[in-house]
């Protein structure tokens, strides 16, 4: 029988991609033969893996879709997942061990029964990504032409934030404005901007007020077009991106920029082409990753943080997001209480990136111990 470790190495060497997983399927099928474990497979490729007669109460939960390639800076932390799943069944845990394909993860394509009670998800995180770039770029000039100064609201519940900044953003361009103030700051459904220009603009939205600011203003605080030609272009898809994991979330002025934040959920190649577009149009960008909470802890999930931390490290008194709770799982499954590990583990990771290994016989221990208390 191999040790965890080994599992560990072979799976770092498969060939993956997010469009052929033949070597993994393969080496699935294999394992689950040797290990005398029931091969499901449904017409989407999600995998259940069971021994005859199972009468499991917890099912673990990957998205096989997201293992990790040779290159990737983070190698490993999905690929822990994976090393443990095999492990178990290697141990012949009385486990329901699922793999889902990740583009099929929608609830309606899962067409596999589960009679588990609890579903454990090891790869389940709900992140994003959000890139702030800041523009700096902005100086006080006479109003030469006698510029009028005009104040755009829109506000709408029905539109994307998103929206609303694009067609603030295209109203002001099609004016020839110049633009004094942006926000969406404080503002849930609507977003505000501030221009002077020589004819009143042309509203492009029924929710969309403007107002003529009675005052003339002798000089003004002018931001560079810049920041517009690129939320138009950015909203209207000119740089060829997939505006379907990606958009503009908040844009807010300061006494001295206008920044504009932009959120993904997309793979690390989009985020390297957003930040090289906005560096492009005079922004100074930073990004981070942000790790979502969603509703409040089950008390599944706090015995499954309560074991994690017996075995590894407290995590008690740090205040961490969690990995969310798939609701699409919870609509499919109604009866089951559903928790993730993921950030946790993520958080492992942090804790110790010079080690060659994780501490893989450790979190073996956590999951063993949940398994046996779900199953008593």
């Amino acid at each position: 029988m191999k040790n965890i470790l080994d599992i560990f190495e072979d799976l770092k060497q498969i060939e993956k991609c997010s469009n052929n997983h033949t070597s993994f399927f393969q080496y699935l099928k294999n394992f689950s033969k040797e290990y005398q474990y029931n091969f499901i497979q449904d017409q989407n490729n999600n995998i259940l893996c069971k021994i005859k007669n199972s009468k499991a109460k917890l099912c673990l939960q990957v998205h096989y879709d997201a293992i990790d390639s040779k290159d990737n800076r983070y190698n490993g932390l999905n690929t822990i997942a994976y090393s443990c799943m095999f492990f178990l069944m290697s141990n012949h845990k009385d486990c329901e061990f699922l793999f889902i394909e990740n583009k099929n993860i929608k609830a309606s394509k899962l067409d596999i029964e589960l009679n588990s009670d609890y579903i454990l998800s090891l790869s389940s995180q709900k992140t994003k990504n959000i890139i702030y770039a800041k523009h700096y770029k902005n100086k006080i000039i006479k109003n030469k032409n006698n510029l009028d100064l005009y104040e755009i609201s829109l506000f709408s519940k029905e539109d994307k934030k998103s929206d609303l900044i694009r067609l603030l953003s295209s109203t002001i361009k099609e004016a020839k404005a110049k633009l004094l103030d942006f926000n969406t700051q404080d503002l849930a459904f609507g977003a505000k901007a501030i221009i002077a220009c020589q004819i009143s603009p042309l509203k492009t939205h029924d929710n969309m007020l403007i107002e003529k600011v009675d005052a003339k203003s002798e000089y003004m605080n002018i931001y560079s077009d810049e920041i517009i030609d690129f939320i138009v272009n950015f909203s209207n898809d000119k740089f060829n991106y997939d505006n379907s994991v990606m958009q503009l979330s908040a844009v807010k002025t300061d006494h001295e920029c206008i920044e504009v934040e932009i959120t993904l959920t997309s793979i690390q190649v989009f985020q390297e082409k957003i930040l090289r577009s906005c560096e492009a149009y005079g922004f100074e960008t930073r990004s981070e990753k942000v790790y979502c909470i969603e509703g409040k802890r089950n008390i599944f999930e706090k015995y499954i943080l309560e074991t994690y931390n017996k075995h590894l490290f407290d995590l008690s008194k740090e205040n961490l997001p969690r990995g969310y709770e798939d609701n699409l799982l919870k609509e499919k499954y109604p009866h089951m209480e559903v928790a993730s590990l993921a950030f946790n583990m993520y958080t492992l990771h942090l804790k110790d990136t010079k080690t060659k290994h994780f501490d893989l016989d450790k979190i073996n221990e956590a999951l063993e111990d949940i398994i046996g208390n779900c199953n008593d």
